[in-house]
């Protein structure tokens, strides 16, 4: 199965789950990420823009569906309203700011309220950075990022 053809199946699980709940939402693939499918919603959104928990789960469903049209793993972002660009520059501003905290304090400093997918693009951010380190904390409800000063490193 092509990637198109990958993407294609995970546009159609999502259009079906929304038809089934009943919301007007729009599925098209979006600008693809290296390690990404990315598809973008429109049209009756405001629910999920008011619980991102929802959109977590939807976007684990639908790469679980696209990985099995595909027969091998496939990873799927949903951008809601076509604002993933903006919403990974603000992390990875937030990700450069704290890390240059903690390099001058050197105190760890933890970020609450991060959806699984944020919280992954800051570890992303920051995992080239020789002077912090990353690491989840808590059950996965109400999961924290720490970032503190880095490791030696033999």
């Amino acid at each position: 199965m092509t990637s198109n053809e990958i993407l294609e199946a995970g546009v159609a699980y999502l259009q079906g789950t929304f038809k089934h709940m009943g919301w007007a939402v729009t599925v098209t693939p979006g600008e693809a990420q290296a390690d990404a499918h990315v598809l973008t919603l429109t049209g009756e959104i405001d629910p999920l823009r008011q619980q991102p928990h929802v959109v977590s789960a939807l976007s684990l469903l639908t790469s679980q569906a696209m990985s099995r049209a595909g027969d091998r793993l496939a990873r799927c972002v949903l951008d809601v309203g076509g604002n993933l660009a903006a919403r990974e520059a603000l992390l990875e501003t937030l990700a450069r700011d704290v890390a240059g905290a903690v390099a001058r304090t050197g105190k760890v400093a933890v970020i609450e309220g991060l959806s699984s997918s944020d919280r992954r693009a800051v570890h992303t951010a920051l995992r080239d950075n020789p002077r912090v380190d990353t690491q989840g904390e808590g059950p996965s409800e109400g999961r924290r990022l720490a970032v503190g000063p880095a490791r030696q490193r033999d």
